[in-house]
């Protein structure tokens, strides 16, 4: 009977009820953690459908060749929920805005995605196109080596573009974006290192920054920061890099010679030789590579055996004095490699205002009277192809020698006869006024000349 009556006061004292108010503690978590669940479930899916909205808006946005708006939209959608089709898109984004580095590191991240057997097809999909991309990627990168003298220095800082670097850097290789770069190095007790420059896509540039104490820390030090390239500055030929753009002011001179064809059957050495050639050009290179130039040339040329024959077929009271010229006007597209750096240029253009003239001066040395002119011009069209090379001299002036070739017909001749005087009107000038017999001549200019190059962002 104890024994029934203990086990009936255990049994009542477990089973009693909690007082009002009161709730035992693993019904608590059961309902906390309950709780948790659901919302995170919730918020979870919330973050996936703003991430599928955010995606797919710059997705289209870079369809439409929206690419900043496309990478920020792109950056959101991931940060709010990693897929691989956001890294896809977003280093696409990255690589318009030529944003290389951070491309290639979006899809590193997107090759080492682990994807289930169950994995979604357009994930498969955008792992294996971003692989693809990564290859074609990688070889348009930039590199870019930074020496610091010395470099050893405490409190040494970096910065490329206005963004601090580790120091660690110094004399490694550094994958860059290509375009153009300013770099940076400042340390205490020394004048500031600064170097602008542009970095073509996949190459390799080597810098070399200078620091100089100031005069305030080295007694009788002065000076500033010089900063270079790995090659030596002092020369006239350094290897800097110019701009993308810039203006072009071109004086050249040289030799001209006058080759085929008046017209049919009518030598043009019979009318003009060879002489002397002036050419004034300006132009707007662009696309860094590519220019368009406007040109003006005048040439002296020697009288030929015809317009001499004329000359000595007048009377003897007569005096007469020949001149033969020539006069170019057009454009021309140019296409040049770096003008800071030694190497070549080519271009061709089309001379819309071509002439060769001849004029005769007549005077009387028995009788006064007021000199008479008899002129002839001979307009027509040429196209102009020629080359040549670019010596740099400083870092705004190149040499240029240069040889070109226009080929050209020549349309009609106008003849213009005046005198004051009643004097008899000499032969006109074989072959008559009026349209000619067109046929090809040639016109080939050798000489040299200066190239000035102008503009803030031609030398960088």
């Amino acid at each position: 009977m104890v024994t029934r009556a203990r086990i009936s006061a255990d049994s009542s004292r477990t089973g009693r009820k909690a007082p009002p108010g009161r709730t035992p503690i693993c019904a608590l978590l059961f309902l906390g953690l309950s709780t948790f669940h659901t919302v995170a479930e919730g918020q979870l899916a919330a973050d996936k459908a703003t991430a599928r909205e955010l995606a797919a808006a710059g997705i289209e946005d870079l369809q439409e060749g929206h690419a900043a708006s496309a990478e920020k939209r792109l950056k959101k959608a991931q940060a709010l929920y990693d897929a691989p089709v956001h890294l896809l898109y977003l280093a696409r984004a990255q690589v318009e805005l030529g944003k290389f580095v951070e491309a290639s590191e979006n899809y590193r991240l997107l090759s080492r995605s682990e994807l289930g057997p169950d994995a979604p097809t357009a994930f498969v999909r955008a792992k294996l196109e971003g692989e693809r991309e990564l290859s074609a990627l990688e070889p348009r990168l930039a590199r870019l080596t930074i020496d610091v003298e010395p470099g050893d220095i405490d409190g040494l800082v970096v910065r490329v573009n206005g963004a601090k670097v580790n120091s660690a850097i110094l004399s490694t290789a550094r994958p860059s974006n290509p375009g153009p770069q300013e770099v940076e190095v400042l340390a205490p007790g020394y004048e500031p290192a600064r170097l602008k420059l542009t970095l073509e896509e996949g190459t390799s540039e080597r810098v070399n920054l200078v620091l100089v104490l100031r005069p305030d820390e080295a007694s009788g030090a002065s000076g500033s920061a010089a900063a270079s390239k790995d090659s030596a500055e002092d020369s006239p030929a350094d290897e800097g890099t110019s701009g993308s753009t810039g203006l072009i002011l071109g004086l050249r001179i040289g030799g001209v010679l006058p080759a085929g064809e008046l017209q049919v059957g009518t030598s043009m050495t019979d009318y003009f030789q060879p002489g002397v050639y002036g050419r004034a050009e300006l132009g707007l290179r662009f696309a860094r590579y590519l220019g368009v130039k406007g040109y003006f040339g005048l040439g002296a040329l020697s009288p030929g055996e015809e317009l001499e024959a004329l000359s000595q077929a007048q009377d003897l009271s007569v005096l007469s004095n020949n001149k033969a010229s020539v006069m170019d006007a057009g454009v021309a597209l140019l296409a040049t490699m770096d003008p800071r750096k030694l190497g070549g240029f080519g271009e061709v253009g089309l001379s819309i205002l071509h002439q060769y003239q001849w004029s005769q001066t007549l005077s009387s040395s028995v009788a006064e009277f007021d000199d008479c002119k008899n002129v002839a011009r001979y307009p027509g069209l040429a196209v102009r192809a020629g080359g040549g090379m670019n010596i740099p001299l400083t870092d705004f002036m190149t040499l240029v020698p240069n040889i070109d070739v226009q080929v050209g017909q020549l349309r009609k001749l106008a003849s213009n006869y005046q005198c004051p005087s009643d004097i008899s009107e000499p032969e006109a000038l074989p072959p008559p006024a009026g349209e000619l017999e067109k046929s090809i001549h040639y016109q080939i200019f050798l000489g040299a000349g200066v190239d000035f190059h102008l503009g803030d962002t031609w030398f960088q």
